[in-house]
């Protein structure tokens, strides 16, 4: 208990976070190292000795306030030595090169266009520094927690990543969000390199109670992370695990396409096929599988093709299936299909599953058209005429997920039956 004791106290003095302080102090009382007295003592003497400052400084004095402030800074490089000591004695980490692959705030954004004029400063802003900071700190403090455990990294912002940046490393953390993580599983084809998933500024369960309803016209609703292991809250608890091999990444399966025959980037959640227009007709012709030349022709608002581990997003929202996460099936449904003016569809037409080692083809009919990848941000203009194809074919990815990735499904599944 003397531990836990210790590291609250200097959790007050530097205004730690409470959560991971006592976290580490459960760490550090699991070691046992005989540096761990030694630690101790200067720690609760270097706490005293600040909460002295802090009794009898008044803020009169600026040598009084410097001197805080430098206590406090020693107290904070104490307790990270006192981490570091523990945690690298106790395990050496399977992976040793790692690749930070991190999200880009749209602070920039909005500075510059406060800087030229053409936005004032305003309660938008504020909240968009807030949430850059927030990321920022967690990702000072992933940096921290790897040097700390003798694991080298490199640092990539997510919109110059490329698959040369993934040479030479062997376990690469996104640190950002669900789209973070997708982004940079673009690039990894091999699972011999896994992802973890690292969302450095959360919506906590909490939030989203309260925010999807408020009574001001302000949608402060964040990524929930559904693809990280890990959040700001418990990065050191879940990077420790993956660390000492406590817990093994899932091997999901991927969407490959084409477009003409040229393959495009793999897709961990789904694929989305429509005119870059919402309120234009999507026209294309699908080929009917077990069928020699047969195609059903479909009017719609497009087609979208998911994988078991985006069948919790937008498919499901349309009406799809959840999928077990170590399914190998690719899900295919039209969006808001014109049938009326049809004979009945066939069967295996508007919503079906495809097996691996089956090909979904289809001609786009359209004059234009859109193919996007795992969201808006990776995209592929594709025009009349153009031959799709659609498979969960793909290179695997290996990927650190939460528990609750595995077993919602279940639990989802379980409400749908009844």
């Amino acid at each position: 208990m003397m531990s836990r004791y210790v590291v609250v106290v200097v959790v007050v003095v530097v205004g730690d976070d409470v959560d991971a302080a006592l976290a580490r102090a459960g760490h550090a009382r699991e070691a046992r190292t005989p540096h761990r007295v030694g630690v101790i003592a200067t720690v609760v003497g270097a706490a005293r000795e600040v909460q002295g400052h802090m009794v009898h400084d008044h803020g009169t004095d600026w040598r009084h306030r410097m001197a805080l402030h430098r206590l406090r800074r020693a107290v904070v490089d104490v307790t990270r030595r006192a981490y570091a000591t523990t945690t690298t004695a106790a395990y050496a980490p399977v992976f040793t090169n790692a690749l930070l692959v991190i999200k880009t705030t749209p602070i920039a954004e909005y500075t510059s266009l406060i800087g030229s004029g053409e936005l004032y400063q305003s309660d938008r802003y504020a909240r968009v520094k807030e949430r850059h900071e927030t990321h920022k700190s967690s990702v000072k403090a992933i940096k921290r927690m790897l040097s700390d455990r003798g694991v080298k990294y490199r640092c990539v912002e997510r919109a110059a990543l490329k698959a040369e940046s993934v040479e030479g490393c062997d376990l690469v953390i996104a640190l950002g969000g669900d789209g973070t993580t997708l982004i940079a599983a673009h690039e990894v084809r091999s699972t011999d390199v896994p992802i973890l998933g690292i969302n450095t500024d959360p919506a906590t369960p909490s939030d989203l109670a309260k925010l999807y309803l408020t009574n001001v016209c302000l949608d402060e609703r964040r990524s929930t992370g559904h693809l990280c292991a890990a959040n700001r809250f418990n990065a050191e608890q879940v990077l420790d695990a993956a660390l000492r091999g406590e817990t093994k990444p899932a091997r999901l399966a991927r969407i490959r396409t084409t477009i003409n025959g040229r393959e495009l980037e793999p897709a961990l959640n789904d694929v989305l096929i429509a005119h870059p227009s919402p309120a234009a007709v999507s026209r294309y012709s699908l080929k009917l599988p077990g069928k020699e030349d047969a195609y059903f022709h479909v009017r719609s608002s497009g087609l979208r093709t998911c994988t078991a581990s985006g069948s919790t997003a937008a498919t499901y929202s349309a009406g799809g299936c959840l999928m077990p996460y170590d399914s190998t099936d690719m899900q295919y449904m039209d969006r808001e299909p014109i049938y009326y003016d049809h004979a009945p569809p066939p069967s295996s037409a508007g919503h079906r599953f495809y097996k691996r080692g089956e090909t979904m083809r289809l001609r786009w009919n359209s004059r234009v058209g859109v193919v996007y990848i795992d969201g808006a941000h990776v995209k592929h203009d594709i025009m009349l005429g153009d031959d799709v194809e659609m498979s969960s074919d793909g290179p695997e990815l290996s990927l650190f997920v939460s528990p609750w990735f595995k077993t919602m499904r279940e639990s989802q599944g379980q409400k749908l039956d009844t």
